[in-house]
């Protein structure tokens, strides 16, 4: 009977500890020099969970990071981003809907070579949002902008392009990992530089006519209380079953809007590459069917609703880089 008890002890025991552990997510990862390899100490990595949660580490010296993220009653998202050093980009990804218990992995390779001696490729897209959501236009920003020999684009779809601004359009919505390899000639020496992001696009279900209509304005927020517009900035609709039903840009007052809708929610949100948004759910019904007072504001490091309008139920991937420079269309997809 002792025996019995004590058994029974242990495993109660074991089980709560259990329960314990399920209670948290372990996140963590490497950072290393996508040039050499080498690990990167001491660089800083951000984790939020919803809007709740908030770290800051520090890799040790071999590059390695972690944290255990609380899980409470469950997490909508955890997303974990660091500082490109050469380029000032986020290199981020989101986990929506993380399974409590379950351990995430998130390495990064980002450029260590602080002294901004040598040529780094880059780039940013634009997706076309009138051309089904697969037309991409790149833009070479390559460093130094002069003495560049050649321009090499693999679209993560095994075509290529040596464009220095090419636009590709892509079969099938998905996530592609595009890279741009320049060489150029710089101090008299030959320099090689690869950059890669992923890009994603999404499927557009462009839902039956409506007489709803969300619109609204988006603005540079300024320190000194002088807000800006802030144009070609993407914009996405989603359902309220998930779809992406609507992607627009910005008007060069800021404007955007997206007209004959049918009633239901709604989720809204901008695309601001190294900015966390926080998007914002709307409902549309016969008895109110317009809401065309949205304002967003485009803060140091984050995106933003108008006073009384932040919504913290989850957290988008970021995949668009901001300032956009690039002609792009403006309005709405459904006038």
């Amino acid at each position: 009977m002792r025996k019995k008890l004590i058994l029974l002890v242990v495993v109660l025991f074991a089980g709560i500890i259990g329960l314990q552990a399920q209670d948290y997510i372990s996140v963590s990862g490497t950072i290393t020099d996508k040039n050499s390899g080498n690990p990167i100490a001491g660089h800083e990595v951000i984790i939020q969970a919803d809007s709740a949660y908030s770290s800051t580490l520090l890799t040790n010296e071999a590059g390695f990071y972690v944290d255990t993220v609380p899980s409470g009653g469950g997490l909508n998202f955890i997303y974990i981003f660091t500082i490109d050093n050469c380029t000032n980009l986020y290199h981020d990804t989101t986990i929506n809907n993380p399974q409590a218990g379950a351990p995430i992995l998130a390495d990064f390779e980002i450029c260590d070579d602080t002294t901004g001696g040598e040529c780094q490729a880059n780039f940013y897209y634009v997706v076309d949002s009138t051309g089904g959501g697969t037309t991409v236009s790149f833009v070479d920003q390559s460093n130094p902008a002069e003495g560049i020999d050649s321009w090499y684009w693999e679209f993560g779809d095994g075509t290529f392009s040596s464009a220095q601004n090419p636009v590709h359009t892509y079969n099938a919505p998905g996530t592609y990992n595009t890279c741009l390899t320049i060489t150029a000639l710089f101090n008299e020496d030959s320099c090689i530089s690869t950059h890669c992001a992923d890009i994603n696009l999404v499927e557009m279900i462009p839902p039956a006519a409506g007489n709803g209509m969300i619109s609204g304005h988006i603005f540079n927020q300024n320190a000194g209380g002088d807000d800006n517009p802030a144009s070609d900035i993407q914009i996405m609709l989603k359902s309220g079953y998930g779809e992406y039903v609507g992607m627009i840009y910005s008007d060069e007052e800021g404007y955007f809007e997206f007209a004959n809708l049918p009633v239901g929610a709604y989720t809204l949100f901008a695309e601001v590459m190294g900015k966390i948004m926080i998007p914002k759910t709307y409902d549309l019904s016969d008895e109110n069917p317009l809401v065309d007072d949205v304002l967003m504001l485009i803060g140091e490091s984050n995106v933003v609703f108008g006073i009384d309008e932040v919504n913290s139920r989850f957290v988008e991937n970021i995949s668009d880089i901001y300032p956009i420079r690039f002609p792009v269309p403006s309005g709405s997809m459904w006038k």
